[in-house]
């Protein structure tokens, strides 16, 4: 599964009390990406969560600061890089 998801959060310069986010913005999802979601919730034995990877950067925009999300599914496992050096040693 190659598609991830993105999105950016900025400071909630709106935020009229202290329950109110710092933050607030919004995240893109794949079709393909949630599709695989999904079939992990299908799986036998699956648990009634799924828990995500998180990454985010420091961003800087024409009205400030922001920080640039990507969202990652955990069970996205992908194979090691097959090293062709290893194939040309004899032992």
């Amino acid at each position: 599964m190659a598609d991830n998801t993105n999105g950016a959060l900025f400071p909630n310069k709106d935020k009229k009390s202290t329950k109110a986010p710092d933050y607030t913005g919004n995240f893109t999802m794949t079709k393909p990406f949630l599709k695989a979601w999904i079939e992990e919730f299908k799986k036998d034995g699956s648990p009634d969560e799924l828990k995500v990877q998180l990454g985010a950067w420091i961003k800087e925009g024409k009205n400030g600061k922001y920080l640039s999300i990507s969202v990652n599914a955990p069970f996205e496992k992908k194979a090691p890089a097959k090293n062709d050096l290893d194939a040309d040693i004899p032992f």
